[in-house]
Parts: structure tokens; C-alpha cells; sequence
């Protein structure tokens, strides 16, 4: 790849690195991998001179004194691992060059809208199982097992109305 790279290629880079990072915080990884993937993608396409900085809830990306500085602001976080795994992916492909850059551009669009998440029922069943057995981990008895049950699929429901209303 060659040193010097148009100011389009420069914003499709940028673009990319603030997709991947925004999957990546957005997915619950921890800020300075994001940090990392992001100036290791810009790395792979030439660009050298980066820097970002990211908190929970912002992601900060520039090139030393050659393009604007861009902000993203993240709303929403979530623990998706497998979104986190698939961009890692995609950043290891880039670094040795199986991919150009329209390509992952394309991808990781897909990858961000992309709903990977188990469904509310899955969801809600995992939940109320779950609490029946930290019932025997607090030293609960059987006999009380349904109970927990119940009482892990009522806290499941109530904390999925709760965060419809407070979004």
C-alpha cells in the first residue's frame, strides 16, 4: 500500500475505524481494546499518525493535523460478545490484507446493524432458571426451587418493562 492515500480514501479509513470501534464499545469491549483495533485498522491502510481516545460513552478519532477530529457518541451498550469476536475478525483480515476497504466498510455496516442477541424468550427462560439455581448456591432448599423460579422470571419481566420506559 502505498504512503500517500487521497483525502476520500483518508474519510473511507476513518469511516471504517469508527464503525468497528462503535460495534466494539456498543458490544461492551473494554475501552482500550477499542482504542487499539481502531489505530491498528488505520495502521493497516497507511494512516500511522492516529489518535483516539474512548470513554463508555464517546468515541474521539483523528489523523495528526490532516483531517477533522470525529466524535461519535454511544447511547447504548450491551454484552455481545459474538459481535465483538466477528469485528476482531474482520480487524485481522484487514491487517493482512484480505480485505479492501469497500468490502469491510460493507461488512461491518451489516455486523453493526445486525441483531445477534438471543431472543426474549430465551431470555426470559434462562433468567427464571438461572435464579432457581443460586438458590442452592445461597443454600436454599428444593422445596423452594419452583418459588425462585418464579421469583427470577417476575425480576426478568419487570426489568424488561422497566428499561422499555426508561430508554
Amino acid at each position: 500500500m502505498s504512503d500517500s492515500i487521497t483525502i476520500i480514501d483518508e474519510d473511507k479509513v476513518i469511516d471504517v475505524v469508527l464503525i468497528a470501534g462503535r460495534i466494539l464499545l456498543e458490544s461492551g469491549a473494554e475501552t482500550y481494546r477499542v482504542e487499539d483495533t481502531m489505530t491498528r485498522i488505520a495502521a493497516s491502510y497507511g494512516l500511522d499518525d492516529t489518535y483516539s481516545f474512548v470513554t463508555s460513552t464517546a468515541i474521539i478519532f483523528s489523523l495528526n493535523n490532516r483531517t477533522n477530529t470525529r466524535l461519535i457518541r454511544i447511547r447504548e451498550r450491551t454484552t455481545d460478545l459474538e459481535k465483538i469476536a466477528l469485528t476482531n475478525s474482520l480487524s485481522r483480515k484487514i491487517s493482512s490484507n484480505k480485505l479492501d476497504i469497500d468490502q469491510v466498510k460493507s461488512e461491518l455496516i451489516h455486523l453493526h446493524h445486525a441483531s445477534l442477541q438471543y431472543s426474549s424468550i430465551t431470555n426470559f427462560v434462562a433468567a427464571a432458571i438461572a435464579c432457581g439455581f443460586f438458590l442452592f448456591m445461597f443454600g436454599g432448599v428444593i422445596n423452594d426451587f419452583i418459588f425462585a423460579i418464579i421469583a427470577g422470571a417476575g425480576a426478568f419481566l419487570t426489568f424488561s418493562y422497566v428499561q422499555r420506559y426508561i430508554q
